[in-house]
């Protein structure tokens, strides 16, 4: 695939393993916004494509925010894995959004034949687990914001309106998969 920065095409190579490429937006401040990330082997790609895209006069790596859609493999794995890279230090990331909360339905549809004890609370599983990824990268300060439907978020110069987050306002909600938790915005 390609990105566009600045009337300049940057070639981006993704692994075949990844079902949906990562999308990196670049904002007006030369921060990004990156959304998923692709399978955990695309970490290093991810990586190169943000100093290649990086056009910040302080030469930093900036995400203004990385944007979740949902938890599976193939749209966390890179970030999961980037977060265990030396080069994590090099990234700074402000904001990290998803909904955890959606994903808890999901993941008790997925896993009911399992027993991981009546009171397993998926989404505080899932913050835990992304607050300390988010702690290895840049100044390890990034806030977790857990969108709703109909939310308007101003990430610099751009608007992000979240249409549906699968959150506790559309429940009861049949869910087959966590696809169906997804973030569309």
């Amino acid at each position: 695939g390609y990105a566009a920065v600045n009337g300049k095409i940057v070639p981006i190579k993704w692994s075949r393993a990844s079902v949906d490429a990562p999308y990196i937006y670049t904002l007006a401040d030369g921060s990004f916004i990156v959304v998923d990330g692709g399978c955990a082997q695309d970490a290093d790609h991810v990586y190169k494509a943000l100093k290649e895209l990086n056009e910040r006069k302080d030469g930093k790596i900036v995400v203004a925010a990385w944007i979740m859609s949902h938890h599976h493999g193939d749209h966390i794995g890179a970030f999961n894995t980037m977060a265990d890279k030396e080069y994590a230090k090099e990234i700074n990331i402000e904001q990290f959004i998803y909904n955890p909360t959606a994903s808890t339905y999901a993941w008790r549809l997925m896993n009911a034949p399992y027993n991981y004890g009546g009171d397993f609370n998926f989404a505080n599983y899932c913050n835990t687990f992304i607050t300390a990824k988010l702690a290895k990268f840049g100044d390890g300060n990034a806030k977790i914001i857990n969108p709703h439907m109909g939310e308007v978020m101003q990430i610099r110069n751009a608007d992000v309106e979240f249409l549906y987050t699968g959150d506790e306002d559309m429940f009861p909600l049949h869910m087959d998969n966590t696809n169906d938790s997804s973030l569309v915005f």
